[in-house]
């Protein structure tokens, strides 16, 4: 889904009023091209929803570099890139603690079976 405009409401305009409407307000456009950006963004690979070590310090690492280029910036994108990335982070740790919850489990009732 693309946005070619955000208007108050009315949805009598046609498109090129709604187009030249568009062009005044540079708030808008900047809000239609951040929505268009990230509405177009590529799915995650196989290869992203693995959980490794490799995978939870990848993720860790951008987590930081994250939070770095958010606290020199400017650009509330950034503070966006972020937050994503800090929840990256924090479900593949805890998808990591429930697997091994579940392993310690399995271990504990084999132990008793025997």
């Amino acid at each position: 889904m693309k946005i070619e405009a955000i208007t108050s409401g009315n949805t009598s305009l046609s498109a090129e009023a709604l187009r030249s409407s568009a062009t005044d307000n540079s708030a808008a456009l900047s809000d239609i091209s951040n929505f268009n950006f990230y509405s177009a963004a590529k799915p995650a690979s196989d290869k992203d929803k693995t959980l490794s070590l490799e995978s939870i310090e990848s993720a860790r690492v951008k987590a930081m570099l994250g939070l770095n280029n958010a606290a020199n910036a400017t650009n509330h994108l950034a503070f966006s890139d972020a937050n994503a990335a800090l929840s990256e982070l924090y479900l593949k740790n805890l998808a990591g603690i429930k697997i091994i919850s579940k392993c310690t489990q399995c271990i504990e009732k084999l132990v008793n079976l025997q």
